[in-house]
Protein backbone atom coordinates (compact mmCIF):
# COMPACT_ATOMS: atom_id res chain seq x y z
CA UNK A 1 0.00 0.00 0.00
CA UNK A 2 1.74 3.39 -0.95
CA UNK A 3 -0.34 6.68 -0.09
CA UNK A 4 0.19 9.23 -2.64
CA UNK A 5 1.32 12.63 -0.64
CA UNK A 6 0.93 14.52 -3.56
CA UNK A 7 3.90 14.91 -5.77
CA UNK A 8 2.49 18.60 -6.57
CA UNK A 9 2.90 19.35 -10.43
CA UNK A 10 4.50 22.82 -11.11
CA UNK A 11 2.41 25.30 -12.45
CA UNK A 12 3.63 27.75 -14.76
CA UNK A 13 0.36 29.08 -15.98
CA UNK A 14 -2.67 30.23 -13.87
CA UNK A 15 -5.39 27.99 -12.57
CA UNK A 16 -7.70 29.01 -15.66
CA UNK A 17 -4.87 27.41 -17.70
CA UNK A 18 -4.30 24.48 -15.78
CA UNK A 19 -8.39 23.68 -16.07
CA UNK A 20 -7.95 23.39 -19.92
CA UNK A 21 -4.82 21.25 -19.31
CA UNK A 22 -4.91 17.43 -18.47
CA UNK A 23 -2.75 16.68 -15.84
CA UNK A 24 -0.56 12.93 -16.24
CA UNK A 25 0.52 10.59 -13.22
CA UNK A 26 2.52 7.20 -13.63
CA UNK A 27 3.07 4.61 -11.34
CA UNK A 28 6.03 2.59 -11.92
CA UNK A 29 6.05 -1.07 -10.38
CA UNK A 30 9.12 -1.08 -7.71
CA UNK A 31 8.20 -4.99 -6.32
CA UNK A 32 5.42 -7.71 -6.11
CA UNK A 33 3.39 -5.32 -3.84
CA UNK A 34 4.56 -1.73 -4.07
CA UNK A 35 4.38 1.25 -6.75
CA UNK A 36 5.68 4.44 -6.48
CA UNK A 37 4.11 7.54 -8.45
CA UNK A 38 5.82 10.60 -10.25
CA UNK A 39 4.23 13.39 -11.97
CA UNK A 40 0.94 15.29 -10.96
CA UNK A 41 0.13 12.78 -8.33
CA UNK A 42 -3.37 14.51 -7.06
CA UNK A 43 -3.57 14.94 -2.89
CA UNK A 44 -4.77 11.45 -0.66
CA UNK A 45 -4.92 9.16 -3.52
CA UNK A 46 -3.91 5.52 -2.46
CA UNK A 47 -2.40 3.06 -4.46
CA UNK A 48 -2.74 -0.56 -3.86
CA UNK A 49 -0.70 -3.30 -6.06
CA UNK A 50 -0.34 -6.86 -5.71
CA UNK A 51 1.32 -9.39 -7.75
CA UNK A 52 0.87 -13.17 -7.01
CA UNK A 53 4.24 -14.16 -8.89
CA UNK A 54 7.35 -11.01 -8.88
CA UNK A 55 7.29 -7.15 -9.36
CA UNK A 56 5.38 -7.42 -12.58
CA UNK A 57 6.14 -10.77 -13.92
CA UNK A 58 2.00 -11.93 -15.24
CA UNK A 59 2.58 -15.71 -16.17
CA UNK A 60 -0.14 -18.37 -16.67
CA UNK A 61 -2.57 -18.31 -14.05
CA UNK A 62 -1.24 -14.95 -12.22
CA UNK A 63 -2.70 -11.84 -11.56
CA UNK A 64 -1.45 -8.10 -10.74
CA UNK A 65 -3.81 -6.23 -9.80
CA UNK A 66 -3.49 -2.08 -9.11
CA UNK A 67 -6.58 -0.35 -7.07
CA UNK A 68 -6.47 3.36 -6.66
CA UNK A 69 -8.76 5.22 -4.25
CA UNK A 70 -9.80 8.57 -3.10
CA UNK A 71 -9.98 9.64 -7.36
CA UNK A 72 -13.81 10.81 -6.96
CA UNK A 73 -12.34 14.53 -7.41
CA UNK A 74 -10.68 14.23 -10.68
CA UNK A 75 -11.84 12.71 -14.18
CA UNK A 76 -10.21 10.14 -15.51
CA UNK A 77 -9.29 10.37 -19.63
CA UNK A 78 -7.01 7.45 -20.35
CA UNK A 79 -4.62 4.89 -18.72
CA UNK A 80 -2.08 3.53 -20.48
CA UNK A 81 0.20 0.83 -19.82
CA UNK A 82 3.55 0.14 -20.47
CA UNK A 83 3.99 -3.85 -20.40
CA UNK A 84 6.96 -6.25 -22.29
CA UNK A 85 6.73 -9.72 -23.18
CA UNK A 86 8.52 -13.21 -23.55
CA UNK A 87 10.30 -13.27 -26.63
CA UNK A 88 8.06 -15.13 -28.55
CA UNK A 89 5.04 -15.29 -26.46
CA UNK A 90 3.00 -13.79 -23.54
CA UNK A 91 -1.52 -12.96 -23.19
CA UNK A 92 -3.30 -12.85 -20.75
CA UNK A 93 -6.93 -9.99 -19.80
CA UNK A 94 -6.71 -7.09 -19.05
CA UNK A 95 -9.72 -5.48 -16.65
CA UNK A 96 -10.55 -1.50 -16.13
CA UNK A 97 -13.35 -0.99 -13.18
CA UNK A 98 -14.82 2.08 -11.95
CA UNK A 99 -16.10 1.76 -8.78
CA UNK A 100 -16.60 -2.00 -9.18
CA UNK A 101 -18.38 -1.86 -12.69
CA UNK A 102 -16.13 -3.28 -15.43
CA UNK A 103 -15.58 -0.18 -18.21
CA UNK A 104 -13.50 -2.58 -20.89
CA UNK A 105 -12.04 -5.70 -20.84
CA UNK A 106 -8.95 -6.42 -23.46
CA UNK A 107 -8.11 -10.35 -24.03
CA UNK A 108 -5.40 -11.44 -26.42
CA UNK A 109 -1.66 -10.99 -26.54
CA UNK A 110 1.01 -8.52 -26.74
CA UNK A 111 0.95 -8.78 -30.07
CA UNK A 112 -2.25 -8.39 -30.72
CA UNK A 113 -2.24 -5.26 -28.53
CA UNK A 114 0.80 -3.87 -29.62
CA UNK A 115 1.83 -5.65 -33.28
CA UNK A 116 4.81 -7.34 -31.15
CA UNK A 117 6.28 -9.82 -29.26
CA UNK A 118 9.32 -8.27 -27.45
CA UNK A 119 11.26 -9.28 -24.19
CA UNK A 120 13.89 -6.41 -23.85
CA UNK A 121 11.43 -3.03 -24.40
CA UNK A 122 7.82 -1.80 -22.98
CA UNK A 123 5.52 -0.96 -25.30
CA UNK A 124 2.56 1.80 -24.57
CA UNK A 125 -1.20 0.08 -24.69
CA UNK A 126 -4.13 2.00 -23.99
CA UNK A 127 -6.68 0.32 -21.65
CA UNK A 128 -8.70 2.87 -20.89
CA UNK A 129 -10.20 6.24 -23.14
CA UNK A 130 -12.82 8.28 -22.20
CA UNK A 131 -14.17 10.72 -19.56
CA UNK A 132 -15.03 9.35 -16.13
CA UNK A 133 -15.22 10.38 -12.19
CA UNK A 134 -14.87 7.37 -10.35
CA UNK A 135 -13.83 7.06 -6.08
CA UNK A 136 -11.84 3.89 -6.84
CA UNK A 137 -10.34 2.54 -9.95
CA UNK A 138 -9.12 -1.17 -10.37
CA UNK A 139 -6.99 -2.37 -13.24
CA UNK A 140 -6.57 -5.88 -13.23
CA UNK A 141 -4.23 -8.13 -15.59
CA UNK A 142 -4.66 -12.29 -15.20
CA UNK A 143 -2.39 -14.50 -17.51
CA UNK A 144 -3.14 -16.61 -19.81
CA UNK A 145 -0.08 -17.94 -21.67
CA UNK A 146 3.53 -17.13 -20.10
CA UNK A 147 4.49 -14.21 -19.79
CA UNK A 148 3.38 -10.66 -19.32
CA UNK A 149 5.42 -8.04 -17.53
CA UNK A 150 3.64 -4.65 -16.26
CA UNK A 151 6.46 -1.96 -15.82
CA UNK A 152 4.10 1.21 -15.66
CA UNK A 153 0.78 3.01 -15.71
CA UNK A 154 0.40 6.20 -16.84
CA UNK A 155 -3.01 7.96 -16.16
CA UNK A 156 -4.00 11.31 -17.86
CA UNK A 157 -6.89 13.44 -16.10
CA UNK A 158 -8.87 16.42 -15.52
CA UNK A 159 -8.44 17.89 -12.42
CA UNK A 160 -10.92 19.41 -10.33
CA UNK A 161 -12.24 22.72 -11.22
CA UNK A 162 -12.54 25.81 -9.11
CA UNK A 163 -16.64 26.55 -8.41
CA UNK A 164 -17.58 29.69 -7.69
CA UNK A 165 -20.18 30.28 -4.45
CA UNK A 166 -22.53 33.04 -4.95
CA UNK A 167 -23.73 34.75 -1.69
CA UNK A 168 -27.26 36.49 -1.76
CA UNK A 169 -27.99 38.58 0.76
CA UNK A 170 -31.46 39.65 1.44
CA UNK A 171 -32.69 40.61 -2.21
CA UNK A 172 -29.10 41.95 -3.17
CA UNK A 173 -25.99 40.02 -4.30
CA UNK A 174 -23.25 40.30 -1.31
CA UNK A 175 -20.32 38.78 -3.17
CA UNK A 176 -18.98 36.07 -5.16
CA UNK A 177 -16.30 33.71 -3.91
CA UNK A 178 -14.36 31.50 -6.16
CA UNK A 179 -11.68 28.84 -5.23
CA UNK A 180 -8.23 29.71 -6.48
CA UNK A 181 -7.78 25.70 -7.11
CA UNK A 182 -10.73 23.01 -7.23
CA UNK A 183 -11.29 21.55 -3.59
CA UNK A 184 -9.61 24.53 -2.29
CA UNK A 185 -12.79 25.37 -0.46
CA UNK A 186 -13.74 28.87 0.28
CA UNK A 187 -14.23 30.83 3.40
CA UNK A 188 -17.85 31.96 4.59
CA UNK A 189 -17.97 35.79 5.59
CA UNK A 190 -19.60 36.78 9.21
CA UNK A 191 -21.77 39.87 8.65
CA UNK A 192 -23.32 42.49 10.94
CA UNK A 193 -26.39 41.68 13.46
CA UNK A 194 -29.20 43.85 12.13
CA UNK A 195 -31.28 45.87 14.63
CA UNK A 196 -34.11 43.32 15.08
CA UNK A 197 -32.18 40.71 13.19
CA UNK A 198 -28.94 38.09 14.64
CA UNK A 199 -26.73 36.55 11.97
CA UNK A 200 -26.60 33.10 12.17
CA UNK A 201 -24.29 31.88 8.66
CA UNK A 202 -25.33 30.42 5.28
CA UNK A 203 -28.09 28.25 4.03
CA UNK A 204 -28.94 26.77 1.10
CA UNK A 205 -31.90 28.21 0.20
CA UNK A 206 -33.68 31.99 0.24
CA UNK A 207 -36.28 30.48 3.18
CA UNK A 208 -38.46 33.63 4.03
CA UNK A 209 -39.72 33.27 7.84
CA UNK A 210 -39.59 29.76 9.25
CA UNK A 211 -39.86 28.54 12.66
CA UNK A 212 -36.86 25.92 12.26
CA UNK A 213 -32.87 26.51 11.55
CA UNK A 214 -32.18 24.34 8.12
CA UNK A 215 -28.63 23.11 7.41
CA UNK A 216 -26.63 26.30 7.95
CA UNK A 217 -22.48 26.64 6.96
CA UNK A 218 -21.28 28.95 9.32
CA UNK A 219 -19.11 32.05 8.96
CA UNK A 220 -15.43 31.55 9.22
CA UNK A 221 -15.81 27.94 8.34
CA UNK A 222 -14.43 26.32 4.90
CA UNK A 223 -16.83 25.34 2.33
CA UNK A 224 -16.26 22.60 -0.43
CA UNK A 225 -18.38 23.39 -2.83
CA UNK A 226 -18.93 20.83 -4.87
CA UNK A 227 -20.32 22.56 -8.09
CA UNK A 228 -20.83 26.05 -8.57
CA UNK A 229 -23.12 26.86 -6.00
CA UNK A 230 -25.99 30.00 -4.50
CA UNK A 231 -25.78 30.93 -0.66
CA UNK A 232 -28.02 33.06 1.22
CA UNK A 233 -27.27 34.95 4.54
CA UNK A 234 -29.40 33.63 7.25
CA UNK A 235 -30.69 35.67 10.25
CA UNK A 236 -32.66 34.77 13.76
CA UNK A 237 -34.72 37.19 14.68
CA UNK A 238 -33.65 38.67 18.16
CA UNK A 239 -36.80 39.30 21.13
CA UNK A 240 -36.16 42.93 22.45
CA UNK A 241 -35.97 41.95 26.08
CA UNK A 242 -34.82 44.22 28.72
CA UNK A 243 -33.11 42.89 32.15
CA UNK A 244 -35.66 42.44 34.54
CA UNK A 245 -34.79 42.54 38.10
CA UNK A 246 -36.85 40.69 40.78
CA UNK A 247 -38.76 43.35 43.55
CA UNK A 248 -41.61 41.40 44.32
CA UNK A 249 -40.80 38.28 46.28
CA UNK A 250 -42.03 35.36 43.65
CA UNK A 251 -40.83 31.85 42.65
CA UNK A 252 -39.77 31.11 39.47
CA UNK A 253 -36.21 30.81 37.24
CA UNK A 254 -33.23 33.13 37.71
CA UNK A 255 -29.58 34.08 37.32
CA UNK A 256 -28.20 34.91 40.42
CA UNK A 257 -25.49 37.84 40.12
CA UNK A 258 -23.78 40.91 40.76
CA UNK A 259 -25.09 43.96 38.51
CA UNK A 260 -21.65 46.27 38.53
CA UNK A 261 -19.57 42.94 37.29
CA UNK A 262 -22.62 40.97 35.69
CA UNK A 263 -21.37 38.24 36.83
CA UNK A 264 -23.57 35.09 37.58
CA UNK A 265 -23.69 31.83 39.36
CA UNK A 266 -23.07 28.85 37.13
CA UNK A 267 -23.25 24.83 37.16
CA UNK A 268 -23.02 22.79 40.32
CA UNK A 269 -22.53 23.26 43.40
CA UNK A 270 -19.23 21.41 45.38
CA UNK A 271 -17.41 21.45 48.21
CA UNK A 272 -14.79 23.82 46.30
CA UNK A 273 -17.43 26.11 45.29
CA UNK A 274 -19.33 26.55 41.58
CA UNK A 275 -18.62 28.55 38.62
CA UNK A 276 -19.13 32.12 37.83
CA UNK A 277 -20.29 33.50 34.14
CA UNK A 278 -20.66 36.45 32.42
CA UNK A 279 -24.45 36.59 32.94
CA UNK A 280 -26.34 34.70 30.29
CA UNK A 281 -30.17 34.58 30.37
CA UNK A 282 -29.89 32.03 27.01
CA UNK A 283 -27.20 29.80 29.18
CA UNK A 284 -28.79 26.84 30.82
CA UNK A 285 -25.89 26.38 33.16
CA UNK A 286 -26.89 30.01 35.00
CA UNK A 287 -30.60 29.39 35.35
CA UNK A 288 -31.76 28.13 38.70
CA UNK A 289 -35.23 27.75 40.40
CA UNK A 290 -35.80 29.52 43.13
CA UNK A 291 -38.54 28.44 45.17
CA UNK A 292 -39.19 30.82 48.61
CA UNK A 293 -41.21 30.19 51.37
CA UNK A 294 -44.54 31.39 51.78
CA UNK A 295 -43.30 34.16 54.00
CA UNK A 296 -40.45 35.23 51.78
CA UNK A 297 -37.76 34.67 54.09
CA UNK A 298 -35.99 31.47 53.20
CA UNK A 299 -35.50 29.58 50.36
CA UNK A 300 -34.08 26.70 48.20
CA UNK A 301 -31.98 27.01 45.05
CA UNK A 302 -32.57 24.39 42.39
CA UNK A 303 -30.28 23.56 39.18
CA UNK A 304 -32.96 22.03 36.55
CA UNK A 305 -30.24 21.55 33.83
CA UNK A 306 -28.57 19.22 36.39
CA UNK A 307 -31.31 17.99 38.44
CA UNK A 308 -28.91 19.63 41.70
CA UNK A 309 -29.51 21.66 44.55
CA UNK A 310 -27.15 24.60 45.51
CA UNK A 311 -26.94 24.09 49.40
CA UNK A 312 -24.15 23.52 52.11
CA UNK A 313 -22.64 21.65 54.75
CA UNK A 314 -21.51 23.27 57.66
CA UNK A 315 -19.11 26.45 56.19
CA UNK A 316 -18.88 24.50 52.91
CA UNK A 317 -21.24 24.22 49.61
CA UNK A 318 -22.67 21.11 48.85
CA UNK A 319 -25.14 19.50 46.35
CA UNK A 320 -28.34 19.41 48.66
CA UNK A 321 -31.25 20.91 49.06
CA UNK A 322 -30.55 23.07 51.96
CA UNK A 323 -32.92 26.20 53.01
CA UNK A 324 -31.14 29.61 52.21
CA UNK A 325 -32.13 32.77 54.59
CA UNK A 326 -33.09 35.58 52.29
CA UNK A 327 -32.48 39.23 52.41
CA UNK A 328 -34.56 41.19 50.29
CA UNK A 329 -35.07 44.80 49.71
CA UNK A 330 -36.04 46.69 46.76
CA UNK A 331 -34.68 45.00 43.61
CA UNK A 332 -31.58 43.71 46.22
CA UNK A 333 -31.90 39.53 46.48
CA UNK A 334 -29.12 37.61 48.69
CA UNK A 335 -28.86 34.52 49.83
CA UNK A 336 -27.08 33.51 53.08
CA UNK A 337 -26.70 31.16 56.11
CA UNK A 338 -24.72 30.73 59.27
CA UNK A 339 -22.54 28.16 60.64
CA UNK A 340 -21.84 28.63 64.14
CA UNK A 341 -21.49 32.31 64.80
CA UNK A 342 -20.22 33.29 61.44
CA UNK A 343 -22.71 34.47 59.31
CA UNK A 344 -22.10 33.58 55.31
CA UNK A 345 -22.91 34.85 51.54
CA UNK A 346 -23.25 32.94 48.51
CA UNK A 347 -20.89 34.88 46.50
CA UNK A 348 -20.12 34.74 42.79
CA UNK A 349 -17.57 37.57 43.18
CA UNK A 350 -14.65 35.05 45.09
CA UNK A 351 -11.12 34.92 42.86
CA UNK A 352 -9.03 32.33 42.99
CA UNK A 353 -5.17 32.10 42.36
CA UNK A 354 -5.41 32.75 38.88
CA UNK A 355 -7.45 35.89 39.57
CA UNK A 356 -10.87 33.85 37.93
CA UNK A 357 -14.14 34.58 39.54
CA UNK A 358 -16.04 31.35 41.35
CA UNK A 359 -18.99 31.12 43.64
CA UNK A 360 -18.36 30.49 47.21
CA UNK A 361 -19.44 31.26 50.47
CA UNK A 362 -18.56 35.03 51.75
CA UNK A 363 -18.08 35.31 55.58
CA UNK A 364 -19.97 38.87 56.55
CA UNK A 365 -21.31 40.42 59.21
CA UNK A 366 -25.05 40.81 59.79
CA UNK A 367 -24.84 44.84 59.59
CA UNK A 368 -23.07 44.56 55.75
CA UNK A 369 -26.43 42.63 54.42
CA UNK A 370 -28.04 46.03 53.70
CA UNK A 371 -25.06 46.47 51.18
CA UNK A 372 -24.81 43.67 49.76
CA UNK A 373 -25.23 44.24 45.78
CA UNK A 374 -27.13 40.34 44.83
CA UNK A 375 -29.81 40.40 42.43
CA UNK A 376 -32.28 38.07 40.70
CA UNK A 377 -32.71 38.81 37.00
CA UNK A 378 -35.73 36.83 35.48
CA UNK A 379 -35.37 34.59 33.31
CA UNK A 380 -38.07 35.74 30.25
CA UNK A 381 -40.00 33.40 28.50
CA UNK A 382 -40.15 32.81 24.72
CA UNK A 383 -42.47 31.78 22.84
CA UNK A 384 -40.85 31.41 19.25
CA UNK A 385 -37.63 31.59 17.15
CA UNK A 386 -37.36 32.70 13.88
CA UNK A 387 -35.25 32.50 10.88
CA UNK A 388 -35.32 34.00 7.88
CA UNK A 389 -33.08 35.05 4.54
CA UNK A 390 -34.96 37.87 4.09
CA UNK A 391 -34.82 40.24 7.19
CA UNK A 392 -35.64 43.46 5.28
CA UNK A 393 -38.95 42.31 5.30
CA UNK A 394 -39.40 41.87 8.50
CA UNK A 395 -41.72 38.58 9.82
CA UNK A 396 -44.30 39.23 7.92
CA UNK A 397 -47.49 37.04 6.94
CA UNK A 398 -44.80 34.42 6.61
CA UNK A 399 -45.01 33.72 10.37
CA UNK A 400 -48.39 32.57 9.82
CA UNK A 401 -47.51 29.90 7.34
CA UNK A 402 -44.49 28.62 9.16
CA UNK A 403 -45.84 26.70 12.02
CA UNK A 404 -47.04 24.66 8.64
CA UNK A 405 -43.65 24.51 7.41
CA UNK A 406 -43.86 26.07 4.71
CA UNK A 407 -40.81 27.15 2.59
CA UNK A 408 -40.66 29.90 -0.24
CA UNK A 409 -37.80 29.90 -2.16
CA UNK A 410 -37.39 32.00 -5.30
CA UNK A 411 -36.60 31.39 -8.92
CA UNK A 412 -36.60 33.82 -10.97
CA UNK A 413 -39.76 36.06 -11.07
CA UNK A 414 -41.37 33.30 -9.44
CA UNK A 415 -41.60 31.94 -6.48
CA UNK A 416 -41.22 28.17 -5.17
CA UNK A 417 -43.87 27.07 -2.64
CA UNK A 418 -43.25 24.17 -0.65
CA UNK A 419 -45.99 22.97 2.43
CA UNK A 420 -46.80 20.04 4.22
CA UNK A 421 -44.64 18.09 1.04
CA UNK A 422 -46.78 19.85 -1.41
CA UNK A 423 -44.98 22.32 -4.18
CA UNK A 424 -46.69 25.30 -6.04
CA UNK A 425 -44.98 27.90 -8.01
CA UNK A 426 -46.29 31.84 -8.13
CA UNK A 427 -45.51 35.05 -9.41
CA UNK A 428 -43.39 36.92 -7.68
CA UNK A 429 -45.56 40.42 -6.40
Amino acid sequence: MLLLHGICAVFFMNAFLMSIFALVMTLTVESKSSVSGSGDIPVGVAADYNCTYQKGTVRQGDTALLVLQNMSDIEVQKIVLTMHSNKEAGAGKIDVSADGKLLVRHEGSLKNWVGTFDNENGHPFTAYAGKKRANTWALQIVGTVNSLYLEQVEITYQPPQPCSVILENGSVTYDTLTEVSGKSGVVLPFLEDLEKWTFVGWTDAGYYTIDYQPVTHYPGERFYPSEDIRLWSLWQWKEEIDSVWMTDIQSGDYLYLEPKTHMAMAGVATQDGLASKHSDWTDELQIYTIRFSSAGDSATIYHPMTDTYVGYSGAKLANNASRWAVYHKGAQTAFYMSSGAQMYLLWPMSVDAEYEFYTDLLAIKQSQLSTVPMRLLKVPEIEKIFFSCHPENGLGTEMVNSISKEVIVPFGIYEIHICNGKKSIRLRN
